[in-house]
């Protein structure tokens, strides 16, 4: 077994219909200009989806390892399927669907030049950190 020099993961988001949502690769955080060398052994990756960022519906993920214009190591294609249910999110108040693939709860300040409202607290259940694929 021999270390591998600039090894990425990519992942790739599909909704149900078979439209890719979006796209990311560990490379967009560490860069391709610098050289990566990791050992044998075990390694994981991680990317982290903030929470609130997806509408509701069904959605697939696709993986594949590579070394960046020299080759693929590996392509799983929907490897993961997961359901995203309405519970709580942007638009939760109002049980009418919002268009679209993304649903994300956006920080809203609400001020006129004297004053600025206070955030509410929010008690939605479905809100965590760290939530990760």
């Amino acid at each position: 077994r021999k270390p591998v020099a600039n090894f990425h993961v990519m992942l790739d988001l599909y909704t149900q219909e078979g439209v890719m949502a979006f796209g990311t690769a560990s490379f967009d955080r560490y860069g391709l200009e610098r050289t990566i060398t990791l050992e044998p052994g075990p390694w994981s990756f991680e990317c982290h989806i903030p929470p609130f960022l997806l509408n509701r519906g069904t959605f697939s993920l696709s993986l594949n390892g590579q070394i960046p214009g020299v080759r693929f190591v590996f392509r799983e294609d929907r490897v993961v399927q997961f359901e995203v249910s309405e519970i709580g999110g942007a638009g939760g108040a109002k049980s009418s669907r919002r268009g679209g693939v993304f649903r994300p709860r956006l920080g809203w300040h609400i001020r006129s030049p004297d004053r600025t409202l206070p955030q509410p607290e929010t008690h939605d259940v479905t809100e965590r950190k760290g939530d990760s694929v």
